[in-house]
């Protein structure tokens, strides 16, 4: 069920001990989340808190959540950019890097006219202020909206959501591609804490400890792969060529590692759009880790391939 995803907690309300952290790690779950810079400061992570997670393990990870007052996104839009850098600025102070995801909490029932017209505002603000594409926090068709309007990086969905008419609780079985994060449980009892949890694919943008920080096309992985084989390897050896909008373009590597295009092919902008909002498609999806691990021999750490990958791409969709 969960190839592909971790097992996530919110370390919001009545918290796991940071002397207790490491009973939720043996649980199985890789990835702390919490707030800082909104809301109220007794739900804010610490820099102790995180520092003390990512010491478990080296596939430990961590989540930036930012809470308004909940009806911000529908009610004032314009408040996106305010809450952008608000965010962005308490996350720095906890070494949370730029290019990880932060997710806005929309943590009321929204209609369909909503997100079409103030949340896409809000998010569009949001997005003039900061430094990666959000995870937005959101009723799943909410999140659809978003995500193919292409303002954010995928969708945290809640336990619970009215407006979906299949009311349907979203899980890693049949999670959408445009999904990263699944809250599947309110209100656990474990380790002292009561707590949200669920599940985050490993693709997801977000702080993983073995991830480079604001890693780009040249930047060596710690195997010696660059993330430009990372791409041409996976793609090649399990991607449709129809991913690459053209079969004329099933990219090879040259002597240093670069990728070759043809001298006869051609691209419109509108052919490059769709090829990318192909490879995103497929960056999101569950199969992506599997495909990485098959594609890359000789032990490259598929998480941070992963993340480096998919911000990547996301790079070349904004270029």
């Amino acid at each position: 069920m969960t190839d592909g995803w971790v097992k996530i907690f919110d370390q919001s309300f009545q918290r796991v001990p940071i002397s207790r952290l490491k009973e939720m790690y043996a649980a199985g779950f890789r990835v702390m989340a919490g707030y800082a810079g909104g809301g109220s400061s007794t739900k804010w992570l610490t820099t102790a808190e995180i520092k003390t997670w990512l010491a478990l393990g080296p596939d430990t990870g961590i989540f930036a959540l930012f809470e308004g007052v909940g009806t911000e996104a529908i009610n004032n839009p314009g408040l996106g950019d305010d809450n952008a850098k608000a965010a962005r600025s308490a996350w720095r102070l906890r070494g949370y890097p730029d290019n990880a995801s932060i997710s806005p909490s929309v943590d009321r029932n929204i209609s369909v006219a909503q997100a079409k017209a103030a949340i896409t505002q809000y998010f569009t603000n949001w997005n003039k202020a900061d430094t990666c594409k959000t995870i937005p926090y959101i009723e799943m068709d909410g999140g659809a909206i978003l995500f193919a309007e292409k303002l954010t990086a995928g969708t945290g969905t809640p336990a619970a959501f009215s407006w979906d008419p299949s009311d349907t609780l979203v899980t890693p079985d049949n999670a959408p591609s445009h999904v990263v994060w699944t809250q599947e449980h309110n209100g656990v009892s474990m380790a002292g804490g009561d707590i949200d949890i669920g599940h985050i694919r490993l693709s997801a943008p977000i702080q993983w400890k073995k991830a480079v920080p604001e890693m780009e096309l040249t930047d060596k992985l710690a195997n010696g792969k660059t993330v430009d084989q990372a791409l041409t390897a996976v793609f090649n050896a399990a991607t449709p060529a129809s991913v690459w909008h053209s079969e004329q373009f099933t990219p090879k590597l040259d002597a240093f590692g670069k990728p070759v295009v043809p001298t006869d092919y051609t691209e419109s902008a509108s052919a490059r759009m769709d090829r990318l909002d192909k490879m995103q498609a497929y960056v999101m999806s569950p199969k992506f880790i599997a495909d990485i691990a098959a594609a890359s021999a000789g032990g490259a750490d598929a998480a941070t391939i992963a993340v480096a990958v998919a911000n990547e791409i996301d790079r070349r969709m904004d270029a």
